[in-house]
């Protein structure tokens, strides 16, 4: 059932961000949801920071293709796709600790925050690297006679 919670989640935020059409809007949030899956899979046999890692890379390979596909920025598809994994409610809680004057639970949820935050900048940004060096590969065999 979360899953279909998080296809809601990014259908609103895809709409949220005043996407037009509406295959856009309906991929996007398409995305979120498989990502979600993904992340639930995962967090079954590993840590939830390795799960969100590899959902972030199934993500944001996914806007990479879709992209491609619907001649779109990746960057549509990857914002609203991650955002089941963006770690609000421990933003909120490290938050509240350190209003709180609670520095040892600061600490501990600031770190857990910074983790889960750490692994899906490092997801995207090894598939954004790879997407590059694919593309100008393909670019130095095409200019190869």
């Amino acid at each position: 059932m979360t899953i279909v919670y998080a296809f809601f989640a990014s259908l609103g935020f895809a709409l949220l961000f005043e996407i037009k059409d509406y295959r856009l809007v309906i991929v996007s949030a398409l995305e979120g949801a498989i990502g979600w899956a993904c992340y639930l899979a995962l967090s079954r046999c590993c840590s939830s920071y390795i799960a969100v890692f590899f959902a972030t890379i199934t993500i944001s390979a996914l806007a990479e293709v879709f992209a491609r596909l619907l001649k779109s920025p990746a960057t549509l598809f990857l914002v609203v796709g991650i955002i089941p994994l963006v770690p609000g409610a421990d933003i909120y809680y490290t938050m509240r600790h350190l209003i709180a004057g609670n520095m040892g639970a600061f600490g501990q949820s600031m770190l857990k925050t910074m983790i889960v935050a750490g692994a899906i900048a490092v997801g995207c940004s090894i598939v954004t690297a790879v997407m590059r060096i694919h593309r100008s590969m393909k670019r130095m065999r095409k200019a190869k006679p």
